[in-house]
């Protein structure tokens, strides 16, 4: 006789969100080093110019900083912030201003992205129409249950201002030293009472070629001709010399010649 043993047990409840978060976004050409700013780099260095070289590499101190945003959809209710990998500062308190536009799609309501603490101003952006995508003159509007709520069902778009409240948080994250890839990476979590609520951090563009150096960033080399050969100003034959200056603070890094 052969038997077969089941155990049961309740499952676990499914986290219920206390909380939005968000990732400050990487700025434009961060990790990249512009033609401009490849071309300003250059002149300094051989016409000893002083143009402006503007190159964000997404790291301070070896380290990639970031600033990781939680809108709590209850300020009532406390939370608990922790990282996977890094260093979690102490979180700011601020009362933003935030600009939405929300599309009407036949519908009399549309939610918000963000809890509001109070709406600013709603409007009708362009012309409206019904169901039968006829134009007809813009419904009223008032705020209804976290969301923009019109007297009629339309087609059509609201730009919406309102005060949001976020909780900022300046993030370090430095090297994973056994890490083959994604060597920056790391998983923002918030527990609170309904469960956890996180966000795998985005690494900046070319984070793992940089390595936190940004003298290594952007690649390829800079070689600046000399006297054609043949010239009678043309020097005498002397060494190579490599000068190395990281791009993102200008410093010296290293200055040799070789084959002397």
């Amino acid at each position: 006789m052969h038997t077969l043993t089941a155990t049961y047990s309740k499952s676990r409840p499914k986290s219920r969100q206390r909380l939005i978060i968000e990732q400050e976004k990487w700025a434009a050409y961060t990790g990249a080093l512009t033609r401009y700013s490849a071309a300003a780099f250059i002149s300094n260095l051989a016409y000893g110019t002083d143009l402006s070289v503007n190159v964000n590499c997404g790291f301070v101190d070896g380290a990639v900083a970031t600033l990781v945003h939680v809108y709590p959809l209850d300020l009532g209710r406390d939370y608990r912030a922790h990282l996977s990998w890094g260093t979690l500062g102490e979180h700011v308190v601020e009362e933003y201003i935030m600009q939405e536009s929300i599309n009407f799609a036949g519908a009399r309501q549309a939610p918000l992205k963000y809890p509001a603490r109070k709406v600013i101003s709603l409007r009708w952006q362009g012309q409206v129409f019904d169901q039968h995508l006829d134009p007809i003159p813009p419904p009223s509007l008032r705020t209804s249950g976290g969301g923009i709520q019109s007297a009629e069902e339309a087609y059509g778009t609201v730009l919406v201002s309102y005060e949001t409240v976020r909780h900022n948080y300046t993030v370090r994250i430095g090297r994973r030293e056994n890490a083959e890839e994604n060597k920056y990476s790391s998983v923002f979590y918030a527990v609170h009472d309904g469960g956890v609520d996180h966000l795998v951090l985005s690494e900046p563009p070319a984070a793992d070629d940089l390595e936190g150096d940004c003298a290594s960033g952007g690649g390829g080399s800079v070689s600046i001709e000399g006297p054609d050969p043949g010239s009678p100003n043309y020097p005498e034959p002397g060494g190579d010399r490599e000068t190395v200056y990281d791009y993102c603070t200008g410093k010296l890094i290293s200055d040799d010649i070789y084959g002397v």
